[in-house]
């Protein structure tokens, strides 16, 4: 019995080393930043947490942010001025992020990429994301830092500072 408890013992601290190891290496991990310098985004999402923690992961990027809490709000800011990119919260109170899609989608010229934030699983993702052309991507809450910069990349279509 002592020797099964020695060998389970052994295993048991060599694969808490290789954890640790795996998180430490993820922890250095390095991003580099895509730079955004000179574009407007447009960041719409019900939650203040949400606002300040997406909108800190943006700015890390060198963009100009504009933050609104709700679908009527950005309707507003999208006839007011153009942006190069809305991130916008799928689930908000009496005007949903799809809904919100399908009002500024109407105005003339509208041609904004969107990148839709959620919490949807599979199943609903996909009918919400074949209802609108503009919507080119998709980030599950809360944002990760990696698949944000991965998204940007795509938009800006530019290389990393």
């Amino acid at each position: 019995l002592s020797a099964l408890f020695a060998r389970f013992n052994m295993d048991y601290c060599a694969i808490r080393q290789k954890w640790a190891w795996i998180v430490n290496f993820e922890k250095k991990k390095k991003i580099r930043y895509t730079n955004c310098t000179g574009m407007n985004f447009l960041l719409v999402d019900d939650s203040e947490i949400e606002l300040k923690v997406t909108g800190n992961l943006l700015e890390k990027n060198n963009c100009k942010i504009t933050k609104v809490r709700s679908g009527s709000e950005c309707i507003i800011k999208v006839i007011d001025k153009p942006f190069d990119l809305i991130l916008m919260d799928d689930q908000m109170p009496n005007l949903s992020g799809v809904e919100t899609i399908e009002n500024i989608e109407q105005i003339d010229g509208f041609k904004t990429p969107i990148i839709l934030l959620t919490n949807a699983k599979d199943k609903d993702l996909q009918d919400k994301l074949s209802k609108s052309k503009n919507i080119i991507g998709y980030l599950r809450k809360p944002v990760d830092k990696y698949e944000l910069n991965e998204l940007l990349k795509k938009v800006t279509k530019k290389g990393d500072k």
